[in-house]
């Protein structure tokens, strides 16, 4: 996967910047932290990995490497960004082998081993099957499944949850969309977290590959939801700058080099700009 450099800034020319409570491009590649492109800089912090690298690689290129039991990336969220109705989360991954049954993905969870557990976030259902929860009050949960994946399938989850329904999708297309009475948000608590990964106390294996992760406090059309569907590599359109092979480029000189014809300069450029 062609990603940017870590800390490269975000485009606010392209409509899906507007309105992100994260983006996590999770394109480190060393190191214990993981830093968030979005507003609020809600940079990640690993946890429950032990002497265990969690940088590697899948088919779809570098990312967190999510198969150690009860370990992942995470982030407090600060009392600002705990937004209500709409919210629309979406994460890019490859299963690598048979995850434990109610293990994280990733998203937005109201505590670490606390009812109602979710805020709005990803995890295993039963078997293979990817699945959504969200919560509607301290003490109201829901969830439903997504899809039944298969061993190596890479995929992009994408879920908004609004006051009256919520819709996923899977690499761009409608699963479904549960219609309900959800108020006008979700509960958090002062220790909400955004997690990439299965957060601790449960002995679970999420046994993923995670390459990138983004949240936005409105909801996403059905036309952007393909767009971020649509490939592994997507994630790139939202950078200023781009990681690109260098372009020769020939310049004609009158008279630089034989006597008053057009002689030529070669250079080395690098291409890309403003997405």
């Amino acid at each position: 996967m062609v990603k940017p450099l870590a800390g490269t800034p975000l485009s606010g020319r392209h409509d899906l910047s507007r309105g992100l409570l994260y983006c996590h491009g999770l394109l480190e590649g060393a190191g214990s932290t993981s830093q968030d492109s979005a507003p609020y800089q809600l940079g990640l912090t690993s946890r429950g990995f032990g002497t265990t690298d969690p940088w590697g690689g899948g088919p779809a290129g570098g990312g967190l490497v999510c198969t150690t039991p009860d370990a992942s990336l995470y982030s407090i969220l600060p009392s600002v960004a705990q937004v209500g109705w709409p919210i629309t989360i979406a994460c890019c991954a490859t299963l690598l082998e048979t995850p434990t049954t109610a293990a994280a993905v990733s998203g937005i969870w109201y505590a670490v081993n606390t009812p109602p557990y979710h805020v709005l976030d990803l995890y295993w259902g039963s078997g293979l099957t990817l699945t959504a929860g969200w919560n509607y009050g301290s003490s109201s949960s829901d969830n439903r499944s997504i899809a039944s994946l298969t061993l190596g399938q890479t995929f992009v989850a994408s879920v908004t949850a609004t006051s009256s329904a919520v819709a996923v999708y899977l690499d761009g297309v409608l699963q479904r969309s549960q219609p309900g009475t959800y108020g006008s948000g979700p509960a958090y608590s002062s220790t909400s977290q955004v997690v990439h990964g299965q957060w601790p106390g449960y002995t679970r294996n999420p046994g993923c590959v995670i390459y990138w992760s983004l949240g936005w406090s409105r909801a996403l059309s059905a036309a952007e939801h393909a767009e971020i569907g649509s490939s592994p590599q997507w994630i790139a359109n939202l950078y200023r700058r781009r990681i690109v092979a260098p372009k020769r480029v020939v310049i004609p000189m009158r008279g630089a080099l034989s006597g008053g014809g057009l002689g030529s300069l070669t250079r080395g450029v690098r291409t890309g700009g403003a997405a």
